[in-house]
């Protein structure tokens, strides 16, 4: 054997990973449901509305019921193209019980005596199960981890220390999620500050980049900030983010001949201005997607 036995150029193909976090009630599970062909490993009930009904989904009673469901999603043919994790918060305790209960300890910090111990057994665990869940990507399966935010101090080696929003998981948990995931996606209502008082605070959105105020990252090159919606995401991550405006603008003119003339008239009147913006693009682009010749609604880009 030598080295061009095991030298390749190709990359390696599998579906995305993304870690959702976001403040209370914002809209996390409604966000899983309407990823392509979705698919809940339920650690809480988050999908108790009526609207979810028909959304298929499992509810581990221990960690080897979860890591089976992993395991048969990976090895059964099936037609789900994501698979969401609700909520690994909720996760982390199941793993917790787990740990706890095999070394016949009262709790995760009292496991082997203590000092950590317990947790450096739950990061090992959870790095276990990231290697199914990469095999699961390699089938093309998008795999969405949600989670609840805390607010948190950051230690600042260059400063003061200060509060930051991060996933409300332990550190030790949270290190191997983090390193596997393309994105890591902050959701929050967008508000502003003036004379001292807050105003805003309806507007979803996700904030994709890192800063002092919260934990965040993108492998796709995404502005900072895009709107809170499953759809739009997945056409700016398909497209490359910011480096595939002029892409998605010229699909948007590929679509034009099958809207309705209303839609197409507005739609070639806002392209004609060039007042857009990657993320208006991308909106309008899925809006455009669902249009048909036999529907008469307007896009409003």
């Amino acid at each position: 054997m030598n080295l061009a036995d095991i030298t390749t150029k190709k990359n390696t193909v599998r579906a995305e990973g993304i870690l959702l976090y976001g403040v209370e009630g914002i809209g996390k599970t409604t966000f899983g449901t309407d990823l392509p062909s979705p698919y809940f490993i339920c650690f809480e009930d988050g999908l108790i509305e009526p609207e979810f009904e028909g959304i298929d989904r499992t509810f581990p009673n221990t960690w080897a019921d979860a890591l089976r469901a992993i395991d048969l999603l990976i090895n059964e043919n099936h037609s789900f193209k994501s698979v969401i994790f609700d909520t690994v918060d909720s996760m982390q305790k199941q793993l917790f019980d787990y740990i706890s209960i095999s070394n016949n300890s009262k709790n995760i910090e009292c496991v082997a005596g203590g000092f950590g111990k317990g947790y450096k057994m739950a990061s090992f665990e959870i790095t276990q199960l990231i290697s199914r869940v990469e095999q699961l990507q390699k089938k093309d399966v998008l795999v969405c981890m949600l989670c609840h935010a805390s607010i948190r101090n950051f230690p600042n080696p260059e400063g003061e220390s200060y509060d930051r929003y991060e996933p409300q998981i332990q550190k030790d948990v949270y290190s191997p999620i983090k390193k596997w995931a393309d994105e890591i996606l902050f959701a929050n209502y967008k508000t502003s500050i003036e004379k001292k008082k807050a105003t805003g605070g309806k507007e979803r959105v996700l904030y994709t980049q890192r800063c002092a105020a919260y934990d965040a990252k993108n492998r796709f090159g995404l502005p900072e900030e895009i709107p809170f919606d499953a759809p739009t995401l997945l056409t700016l991550m398909k497209a490359g983010g910011n480096d595939g405006l002029e892409k998605m603008v010229e699909e948007i003119k590929t679509l034009l001949p099958g809207l309705p003339e209303t839609a197409r008239v507005s739609v070639e009147k806002w392209l004609s201005e060039k007042k857009y913006t990657v993320t208006s693009v991308a909106r309008t682009l899925e809006k455009c997607k669902k249009q048909s010749t036999q529907n008469g609604d307007k896009v409003n880009a």
